[in-house]
């Protein structure tokens, strides 16, 4: 599903396209025939535009929705598409001319219009979940809009997206999905390295109450994991993740993040079956290819890992071709280059990354991984003795676990930052 096209002429209704889509990716994503790209994924597309036939091969679907939104007043004309990639035929059109307190109406029916024309199997509770509003007032629900539009384009500074749901929480206390996002502000500003663990004191009681409200809702179950990853918490995040992989197995924000946690709880082997999906379905994500590759390598699988590498860098490469101000994927580049024999081509990206944005604790830690992989060992851990001051500390865990930083392991600059590998349980 692409980001909906705004045509008002003021810019402040990106929110308003924005969220239908969003709230679309999640109430498809809830329904256990369809799998839907994420958000991260079709984020990049917001300001590219591109044919829908090419976003499919990209993103590696069958079918892509395209909508475009424009306002007058408290008027909003939507219309939407839903495109067959095998030949960019548009299975079918429609216009909806409403208020925007009907909102939730249009939403409902264009995502039952994608399951009509998908012909695909609802269950009761499915059906009920795509009738059910999620608030009774419509100026909760825009506010809540406006402050998932700031959220997911990224800006570290949620500071507005947390009062605008404070206030969408004044109107309607009981509006579960805002209660939610609310509690995700504080788990994504406690993420960053600038951000303390008093954060996810304040999350955690806002996951508990959406719960309370909607005992299944998904959204509130990943805050309530992110708590529990922040606090350290592995049995209780182990719990949740289960809890969300048993009747959502393939939720978008799931994926690369609960195999993640696996992994960096030491258990690869949870972690594999997921990422396995998840390449299966999205080729193009390099993150998940990314992961793949270093779950084998967790798990001593050498030949897959083999493999699996060959593919990750593949991706890597079409991902800074296609957008080469991607310097995430840059920073993943240089170690994947340097397991091919590209040393220096390697150790060129990790430089390079440091250069574009060198107070990303991220990206310098994923540097210190290119130039472990380099034997470069000195680099290495200058690069993570910076990085780890610019990183929150739910992930001192993972180093000690982290196959690109095997070589450092012993070492005894590693060690008085990490602890022993060996205390951790590390498969290498």
């Amino acid at each position: 599903m692409l980001p909906f096209e705004v045509m008002s002429a003021e810019a402040d209704d990106a929110y308003l396209a924005a969220g239908l889509a969003e709230d679309l990716v999640v109430d498809l994503t809830r329904l256990g025939e369809l799998h839907v790209a994420s958000r991260a994924e079709t984020a990049t597309y917001r300001d590219r535009p591109v044919p829908p036939r090419t976003v499919a091969r990209e993103l590696g679907v069958d079918y892509v929705l395209i909508g475009s939104v424009r306002r007058a007043g408290n008027r909003a004309r939507i219309s939407t598409q839903l495109v067959r990639a095998s030949d960019g035929h548009a299975l079918w059109a429609e216009r909806f001319d409403r208020t925007l307190e009907d909102l939730f109406e249009v939403q409902a029916e264009v995502s039952k219009r994608i399951v009509g024309a998908l012909q695909i199997e609802l269950r009761p509770d499915e059906r009920a979940m795509l009738d059910r509003a999620p608030t009774h007032s419509a100026e909760a629900y825009r506010l809540y809009l406006r402050a998932r539009e700031i959220m997911d384009v990224g800006r570290v500074e949620n500071l507005q997206a947390e009062e605008l749901l404070k206030q969408a929480l004044v109107l309607d206390p009981e509006f579960a999905l805002g209660v939610a996002a609310l509690g995700e502000t504080y788990t994504r500003r406690a993420m960053r390295w600038w951000g303390g663990l008093e954060n996810a004191d304040r999350a955690k009681p806002l996951a508990e109450r959406a719960l309370a409200r909607e005992p299944g809702l998904l959204e509130a179950q990943l805050v309530l994991a992110m708590v529990h990853r922040l606090r350290g918490e592995v049995p209780e995040l182990l719990d949740v993740l289960g809890r969300i992989e048993s009747y959502a197995p393939d939720h978008p924000d799931l994926g690369e993040w609960a195999a993640w946690s696996y992994m960096s709880s030491g258990q690869p082997e949870r972690a594999l079956g997921m990422l396995q999906r998840q390449v299966e379905r999205h080729p193009e994500n390099y993150r998940s290819q990314s992961w793949l590759w270093q779950c084998y390598d967790m798990m001593g699988r050498v030949e897959e890992a083999k493999r699996q590498s060959r593919v990750t860098l593949d991706c890597l490469m079409e991902a800074v071709r296609r957008r080469p101000d991607d310097v995430y994927a840059r920073s993943l580049l240089g170690s994947q280059l340097v397991l091919a024999g590209e040393r220096d081509a390697g150790v060129a990206q990790a430089e390079r990354t440091l250069e574009i944005s060198p107070h990303d604790g991220r990206l310098r830690y994923n540097a210190a991984c290119t130039f472990a992989r380099a034997e470069l060992p000195e680099r290495a851990l200058k690069e993570l003795k910076e990085g780890v001051r610019q990183v929150p500390s739910y992930i001192s865990d993972w180093p000690k676990r982290d196959p690109d930083l095997a070589s450092l392991h012993a070492h005894p600059d590693f060690i008085a930052m990490f602890g022993r590998a060996d205390d951790a349980g590390a498969t290498r």
